[in-house]
């Protein structure tokens, strides 16, 4: 006595994870995040009359999948360490006499200058030793979201 399939008279359902998907997902499903398929041809008992059923569960789906370990051609996976503290600008003190000269490249960063009313404000520092040509960029965004810059250079 030979085995006979059910009749499959509509086609096949594709159920991705228990969530019933369009049959063209089949083209973009990375193979390499499938954990398993089953082709279930009584698709009846999973409540689908006279059609197959495509079982399809993805590594997602395992709660214990490490996707760390996966590699991917063309992805590097890496953790990011989170945000960092915004620092404090080191100021010398300028009432002391220094040993050294003064040589330094920034010679004043500031994250949090707030303008008056009209978009004015006032910024003091003091530039190095070193004579030249200073570039001062001004870089800011406004309440409403809008971005701003300007660059101006002077001769020490």
């Amino acid at each position: 006595m030979t085995k006979r399939w059910p009749q499959v008279t509509e086609g096949f359902v594709t159920l991705v994870d228990g969530v019933q998907m369009g049959n063209d997902y089949l083209q973009i499903i990375a193979p390499d995040e499938v954990e398993s398929i089953d082709i279930v041809m009584e698709g009846m008992k999973l409540g689908f009359l006279n059609k197959g059923v495509i079982v399809i569960n993805t590594k997602r789906k395992n709660s214990n999948h490490n996707y760390s370990k996966d590699a991917v051609a063309g992805i590097t996976t890496f953790n990011l360490k989170g945000y960092a503290k915004i620092r404090e600008f080191y100021v010398p003190k300028y009432n002391v006499k220094l040993s050294k000269p003064d040589l330094r490249d920034v010679v004043y960063w500031n994250p949090n200058i707030v303008p008056y009313d009209k978009g004015k404000t006032m910024v003091d520092f003091r530039n190095a030793d070193s004579s030249g040509t200073y570039s001062v960029v001004i870089e800011g965004i406004t309440v409403d979201g809008r971005i701003g810059r300007n660059l101006f250079r002077y001769i020490v």
